[in-house]
């Protein structure tokens, strides 16, 4: 990943990195694609993070998601 964003558009709302943290700047963004209409139910699992400039990795929040739950 070589970009950054400042917000994002999800589900028609623009999201920013504050969500994340009063801190938080930017973030990166993955898109899910091609996920055959089967596979809506079964849970993925994401943890954000991010690495500080010393090299630390900070985890959040793990969620667990299924496609099927966020179109609704």
């Amino acid at each position: 990943m070589t970009k950054v964003y400042t917000t994002i558009n999800a589900g028609g709302a623009k999201v920013s990195p504050k969500v994340f943290s009063p801190d938080s700047n930017y973030m990166e963004a993955y898109l899910l694609g091609d996920i055959p209409q089967s596979a809506f139910d079964k849970a993925f699992t994401v943890t954000p993070y991010f690495t500080t400039q010393d090299g630390t990795i900070v985890e959040g929040a793990t969620n667990t998601f299924t496609i099927a739950n966020m179109i609704k």
